[in-house]
């Protein structure tokens, strides 16, 4: 999906997911095989995932990669801690196998997610389901109506700074 179309309500899941049912589930349950992060290795392999993303906005495929992922985790239930499973989101999703594979062997990007891991302990955010919506955490926004209102009221913020 390029765009989010806030007048359809189908498109963030008012529905559960359930035949019949317009959209996608409401929230997103982490799967059971999901690795603790206050592990040092849940964090390392969770990073992995995230340096996949920087080597996807790289050749220009980040929407595919970070597609792929969440799908792979929310609806597939696959472990995108998994070196395997990593290698093969980002070559079907249409990154070079010897990038994906000198990445998950290497330290590329790595300065970057530690980076993004500093700016996110700053704002106070201890876990991925959170939404940054104009400088501010806004944490266990796993609900997506809740997100829907959250980007709403941002963008009629936004609308009334470029008025004045």
């Amino acid at each position: 999906m390029d765009a989010v179309d806030l007048a359809n309500p189908g498109v963030l899941g008012d529905g559960d997911g359930a035949p019949g049912r317009a959209g996608p589930p409401t929230t997103f349950p982490a799967p059971a095989h999901a690795p603790s992060c206050s592990s040092r290795t849940g964090r390392r392999r969770a990073a992995d995932a995230h340096r996949l993303a920087y080597l996807a906005a790289e050749h220009n495929l980040a929407d595919p990669v970070m597609e792929s992922l969440f799908h792979a985790y929310h609806t597939d239930g696959r472990n995108i801690t998994d070196p395997e499973v990593l290698a093969y989101l980002g070559t079907t999703a249409g990154l070079p196998g010897s990038d994906v594979r000198r990445l998950l062997h290497g330290d590329a990007y790595t300065r970057e997610v530690r980076a993004d891991e500093a700016r996110a302990t700053a704002l106070g955010i201890a876990g991925v389901r959170s939404v940054v919506i104009d400088g501010r955490p806004r944490p266990r926004a796993s609900n997506l109506r809740l997100v829907r209102a959250l980007l709403e009221d941002a963008m009629s913020a936004t609308r009334v700074e470029a008025a004045d």
